[in-house]
């Protein structure tokens, strides 16, 4: 046999190298596999968070979407089975309403509802420091140049003076009109129905929404024709104007009715496919975007590879919105 110099034959050196490169190879392996698991760990617990925070983004724009409820109605405001998702029965208790009745959930997902709105609070008028709020009560009486004993019924009287109007909000808080395209909506809490109805027929909304348009310019807003004007007491006439709105406001028992006004905008969810493959995959993401007077605009993201959101109401006599964020695996495999 042939031996080294120190003791060991060719024969040993050559099964020692190839059990040493058998380990090195299983040690490779090893830690090739614990580089793709903490990948894997990685990826999973990064698209968690990620939901997370966009679940956090959706309950902070529908915790503040008062301003919806029995206001957009139709087809692009219903859920999974057709009714609409912002009925709102506040006087109403959960044993009025059947099962399906009661609850309302909408899916939003790839391949079907993709698109879902909501008129929210604009909280970002709101300064703590300067105690500003986006919402505050209002006195329209200051919104018109009234001379003693003049007539102020519709048709009667003045119109709204747009340059008291604008001071009376600039003085409750300046930060609303900073910009143009700001949405206000000038509306009343009480609860009306038609022709003496009770619930669980929802009640009409006593609601006007304005667009500034700088200076002291308004005009009436629909959001694209998603908000109608009709009198609450008789749904069958038409609200033609702001100062008919304010001039018909049904009366609280017999009393004044309280008002308020308050900082609005309109958003719009969209699930969109994302930009590149992930993982040679075609994922989906969730974002939203702002109406700006014409179109929904400035998208903003919200969630990156998502496989369906679920908005739910669990009863219509309140008005809490749940949201879900289902993620799509296959992306983070």
């Amino acid at each position: 046999m042939v031996f080294n110099k120190k003791g060991f034959s060719i024969a040993e050196m050559t099964v020692g190298l190839a059990i040493g490169g058998l380990v090195a190879l299983s040690i490779a392996d090893v830690l090739s596999y614990i580089a793709i698991y903490n990948r894997r760990i990685q990826m999973t617990s990064e698209s968690r968070i990620a939901t997370t925070l966009g679940e956090r983004f959706l309950w902070l724009h529908f915790k503040n979407a008062d301003p919806s409820y029995n206001v957009l109605k139709g087809p692009n405001f219903t859920d999974n089975s057709g009714q609409d998702f912002y009925t709102l029965v506040p006087d109403g208790n959960s044993q009025m309403f059947t099962t399906t009745q009661l609850s309302r959930t909408v899916t939003l997902q790839p391949g079907g509802k993709t698109k879902f709105g909501a008129i929210i609070i604009n909280t970002a008028d709101h300064d703590v420091q300067r105690k500003y709020s986006p919402t505050f009560f209002a006195d329209p009486a200051k919104f018109y140049n009234i001379s003693p004993g003049q007539q102020t019924s519709i048709g009667q009287g003045p119109s709204v003076d747009w340059t008291l109007f604008k001071n009376y909000i600039n003085q409750q808080n300046p930060n609303i009109l900073s910009a143009t395209n700001k949405y206000i909506e000038v509306y009343s809490p009480i609860l009306v129905r038609d022709n003496n109805k009770m619930a669980p027929v929802p009640p009409n909304p006593v609601a006007y929404f304005l667009r500034y348009a700088g200076g002291t310019s308004f005009s009436t807003e629909t959001f694209g024709g998603a908000v109608g004007y009709t009198n609450a007491v008789n749904p069958a006439l038409s609200t033609l104007s702001f100062d008919t709105f304010l001039k018909s406001i049904p009366s609280a028992g017999g009393g004044i009715p309280p008002i308020a006004a308050r900082s609005v905008k309109m958003i719009q969810y969209e699930i969109v496919q994302h930009s590149q493959l992930v993982n040679n995959q075609v994922v989906y993401d969730l974002q939203y975007e702002t109406w700006d007077g014409t179109a929904f605009s400035n998208p903003v993201l919200v969630a990156i590879g998502i496989s369906s959101v679920t908005l739910s109401r669990p009863d219509v006599t309140d008005p809490l919105i749940t949201a879900t964020i289902t993620e799509d695996t296959k992306a983070y495999q």
